[in-house]
């Protein structure tokens, strides 16, 4: 899928967002009327036509719950295919569960949330932040871990695009929300590289219990990065002594070399082993 090509989804999402809003409160709106038109009107024609009325609204409601239960199954097809590393078909349910028309706007967000760790996945950032963007401008006050998940791959995908601004308006929010232990542990490494890129390594090593405590429970490469991300941090602070100990500790989780290819904020700490070795 093309960007231009994705942008277009995400309009003909919108778009479909409002109309399902519409049709959503018409159908209630017409199903309200006909009851109300059942009870109160004395003339027998307009109770039959107020009945009528109700029927249609109450079968085309049905027939559209229908549509929603193929998404849903849509969604979740694409969610295992992403998971087992089928990506492109993957991409293939989800922009179909995208595309259409049901009356389950949560299923919809859910695809979009779905699509965009596919991006991630491909390393594809400018189009994660445009799914993202186009999540986090719909009502999300009843998914709010939707909202903190979208906020998060959003600032993570314009930490990569070296946005570092917006990067910051897209991350400010999460600190508002309750954070779960999960979303705390997503949360950490995007912080601590956003410090690192905007030259702010007091932020970064604040709280470095707190931050030891929930680097331990991240997977190797995640903990690597983040106790590499705190020896830089030491790095710039001129304290040697928690630079060496993280650094040590990084290497205990993952081989610093290709994480460095990734993430060029810690190569310092390769350069400063390399010398260190040479000279030994």
């Amino acid at each position: 899928m093309t960007l231009s090509a994705l942008q277009d989804m995400m309009r003909l999402l919108a778009r479909q967002l409002t109309m399902i809003r519409i049709v959503r409160y018409g159908v209630l709106g017409l199903l309200l009327a006909g009851f109300l038109g059942a009870s109160f009107t004395t003339q027998e024609w307009a109770r039959q036509t107020t009945v009528l009325v109700s029927v249609a609204a109450l079968v085309a409601w049905v027939i559209l719950l229908i549509g929603t239960t193929r998404l849903t199954r849509e969604v979740q097809t694409g969610s295992l295919l992403l998971s087992t590393g089928q990506l492109d078909e993957a991409e293939v349910w989800l922009k179909r569960a995208i595309e259409r028309f049901s009356l389950s706007i949560q299923g919809k967000i859910y695809a979009c949330m779905e699509l965009a760790s596919l991006f991630v996945r491909q390393e594809r950032y400018v189009e994660v932040a445009a799914v993202c963007r186009t999540v986090l401008r719909q009502p999300l006050k009843r998914l709010r871990h939707v909202f903190v998940s979208a906020r998060l791959m959003l600032a993570d995908s314009l930490l990569e695009l070296n946005q570092l601004n917006e990067a910051y308006e897209a991350i400010r929010p999460v600190y508002d929300e309750e954070l779960s232990l999960h979303d705390r542990m997503r949360l950490l490494p995007i912080e601590l590289r956003y410090a690192l890129a905007v030259d702010r390594p007091d932020t970064a090593v604040e709280s470095l219990e707190e931050k030891v405590r929930i680097a331990e429970l991240l997977d190797s490469r995640q903990a690597a990065l983040v106790h590499a991300l705190l020896a830089e941090a030491c790095r710039r602070r001129n304290l040697s002594d928690k630079q060496a100990f993280f650094t040590k500790r990084a290497k205990l989780y993952h081989d610093l070399e290709p994480l460095s290819k990734r993430f060029s904020v810690i190569t310092p700490l390769l350069e400063g082993t390399t010398g260190a070795s040479e000279n030994t």
